[in-house]
């Protein structure tokens, strides 16, 4: 279990070291832990989940001093932060019709 932890890891980082990030590395680890510890250093607590093009689950957690961070859950267990910023804003939806 280690070992696919630390190879799902890896992965993770090689394909995301690639392009600029607000968060300097891409950090792993237990998905109740993670949550936790966004919840208890920045005050962020889940807002949004979607799944992505290969269907993994991703969650977005803001705080309402606007900081947020986006984590993306592997199929393998781990949960990983792949960026983080602040100053969100959540926007009106955009009604039918309406030019956004």
């Amino acid at each position: 279990m280690r070992l696919r932890f630390m190879m799902a890891a890896a992965l993770v980082t090689a394909l995301f070291m690639a392009g600029p990030s607000a968060a300097s590395a891409i950090q792993c680890g237990d998905h109740k832990s993670l949550a936790k510890h966004l919840n208890d250093k920045f005050t962020e607590e889940l807002s949004a989940t979607s799944r992505d093009a290969r269907g993994r689950l991703m969650e977005l957690y803001r705080s309402p001093s606007g900081s947020w961070t986006l984590v993306l859950i592997l199929e393998e267990g781990p949960a990983c932060i792949l960026t983080a910023g602040s100053d969100w804003k959540a926007l009106e939806t955009a009604t039918k019709g309406r030019d956004v």
